[in-house]
């Protein structure tokens, strides 16, 4: 199973991962925007179908997100997101796995946004560590975020419902 495969999992209600309402997205790219340089190289692993990565995009225009999605029903609707977002911020979708590092992710990151579609979170940021430059941030969104080697906390966690937005660093 990927990291980040809902669609591999049998369909279990308590194991759908909660929506970010808009309140949760106006918080996510608030914290963005407060912690990113204004521009760098961001890959969206785990985005969701892309709707939430979307409104990242046409917030922080100075930035450019990869989406990363394990199963191809992810890709097509993250592809028909981008379409809708009509921005140059939204990178093409790459589809990948985390056991093949050179396949899915080509270059280092300058931030990594984990999505409310990550089932494994802790696996999710284990990559994050690995991609992240030097003091680059990631950005998470889940119900829980664990401990990870090699991210720390840049501040505490702010509750948007039932997700929490959490931004690390890369020590």
């Amino acid at each position: 199973m990927h990291i980040w495969d809902v669609d591999a999992l049998p369909p279990d209600p308590r194991r759908e991962p909660p929506k970010l309402s808009a309140d949760g997205r106006a918080v996510l790219v608030s914290r963005m925007a407060h912690h990113l340089p204004p521009s760098g190289e961001g890959l969206a692993l785990a985005p969701g179908g892309g709707g939430v990565l979307a409104v990242v995009c046409r917030s922080l225009a100075g930035w450019r997100w990869r989406p990363v999605v394990a199963v191809e029903s992810q890709l097509v609707s993250v592809a028909a997101w981008r379409t809708l977002a009509s921005v140059p911020a939204f990178g093409e979708p790459l589809l990948g796995h985390p056991t093949h590092p050179a396949v899915w992710v080509p270059e280092r990151a300058d931030a990594v946004m984990v999505g409310p579609g990550a089932v494994d979170v802790a696996g999710a940021l284990q990559v994050a560590a690995r991609v992240l430059r030097p003091k680059g941030l990631c950005v998470v969104v889940a119900a829980d975020v664990p401990s990870v080697a090699g991210l720390s906390p840049v501040e505490a966690p702010v509750w948007a419902g039932a997700l929490q937005v959490q931004v690390l660093e890369r020590r």
